[in-house]
Order: C-alpha cells, then sequence, then structure tokens
C-alpha cells in the first residue's frame, strides 16, 4: 500500500462531506439557488415562508439541475482522489504499474486509474442519497419534537430504534416522503453496489492478458474472463 492510498482512504472517508459541501456552495451561489440544509439547520422545522413561495419553471430546473450536479461533481472528485489508490489496493502496485504500461497510459489516466466511470458512478449515488435526499426528508418531513442526532443517524441508515418506531412510522405513513424514503434508503443502496460490482469486475476484466482496455459502452463485449489472467 503506497503513501496515494493512504491520502485516499483519509479523503475519502473523512473529508466526503466537506467536499460535498463545497461543490454545493460553489454550485448554488453560480445558479443562485439555495444549498443543501446540513449541521444544526437539520434540527430546525421547515421555513414556512420559504414553503410557500412558489418556485417558477426556471427556479425549480436550477434547483434540480443542482441538487444531480453536486453530487455529481462531489462523487467525480472523491474518484479523481480515491480510484487509483483503491485499484493498488485491488491489484497490487507491481500489477496496475504494468497495466498501465501495457496499456500506454498518460498521466490523466494514470492519475483517474481503471473502472474509473463505475467508481465515480458509486459516489454520486452515495453523495446524492447522503447528502441530499437524507437531509432533505429528515429537516422536511420527520417529525420535530423527535429531531435528535440519534435519531438522524438511524434515519439515514434507514434501521429504526424502539425508542424511535412511532418515528418512522410517521415519516412512512406521509404520502410525500413514501416514495422517496424508499428510493433513498433502499434502492440508493442498491445501485450503489451494483456499481460497486462493476467496478470490481471492470477491474478483473483490464488485468486480462496482462492488460486490456475497459469499455461501458452497452455495444462492448461483455465484462467476463475470456481465459485465465
Amino acid at each position: 500500500m503506497g503513501r496515494a492510498s493512504i491520502a485516499a482512504w483519509f479523503f475519502q472517508y473523512s473529508v466526503m462531506g466537506f467536499i460535498f459541501q463545497t461543490c454545493d456552495r460553489a454550485l448554488s451561489s453560480a445558479m443562485g439557488v439555495p444549498r443543501v440544509v446540513y449541521g444544526e439547520e437539520l434540527m430546525q422545522p421547515p421555513k414556512a415562508e420559504a414553503a410557500a413561495v412558489a418556485l417558477s419553471v426556471s427556479e425549480q430546473a436550477r434547483v434540480a439541475a443542482k441538487a444531480v450536479l453536486a453530487p455529481a461533481l462531489a462523487g467525480t472528485i472523491e474518484s479523481v482522489v480515491a480510484n487509483r489508490a483503491e485499484a493498488q489496493r485491488f491489484h497490487g502496485l507491481p500489477k496496475l504499474a504494468a497495466i498501465e504500461t501495457k496499456l500506454g497510459w498518460g498521466p490523466i489516466a494514470r492519475a483517474c486509474g481503471p473502472g474509473f466511470v463505475a467508481n465515480a458512478s458509486r459516489n454520486f449515488v452515495m453523495s446524492a442519497t447522503s447528502f441530499v435526499l437524507t437531509p432533505t426528508l429528515y429537516q422536511r418531513y420527520f417529525p420535530q419534537e423527535r429531531k435528535s442526532q440519534a435519531s438522524l443517524f438511524w434515519f439515514g441508515l434507514g434501521a429504526t430504534l424502539s425508542s424511535q418506531q412511532q418515528a418512522i412510522l410517521a415519516i412512512l405513513a406521509t404520502p410525500a416522503c413514501t416514495s422517496a424514503l424508499g428510493t433513498n434508503i433502499f434502492f440508493g443502496n442498491v445501485i450503489a453496489i451494483t456499481q460497486q460490482a462493476l467496478w470490481g469486475r471492470a477491474l478483473d476484466y483490464g488485468a486480462v492478458n496482462g492488460g486490456t482496455s475497459i469499455h461501458f459502452s452497452p455495444h462492448a463485449a461483455p465484462l467476463v474472463h475470456p481465459g485465465p489472467l
């Protein structure tokens, strides 16, 4: 494990929220829309005056676009920092170096690492569910009298404690929250897991015959082993 690998673990898992907040603040300022709520704001009741103001079509489009762009940008940055180091742990330093040499990768491709698209896609999904859907749903729809750091943790995790069952049931009974909560807790993780699996298969495929180009196009050959590595 190299120095880049150790640094990547620190940045990816310790500063992931900071990266998202930086991207969200920058995009919100540039697009003229509110940033995502976080911190102590999550414990405050939704602003009634803000909810009562009808947004124009243009404003709604900007809000929706920012909600997608912020986690996409954050996920891409996380992958730039961490993907090559993850590939080093997957293959080992000598093997990955040999693959890069055989494929003749330039400095940008080497910095991004193999399987970058799948890795960035996974990070996008996790950033969107963790930093957009979870805080938005919690701040707007969770019963105000039951808000706490503990309930926020279990709400984001998708589990329940005996002391929180009534609160969770109240959330699930809210029509505006039902489908989104299920998407956040279940489908978001399912999609992220499939992208993680795709990343591992891509790295396996990329090591075939000492180095094979990885293509994520639907018209490309399946990501299967054509023979022994």
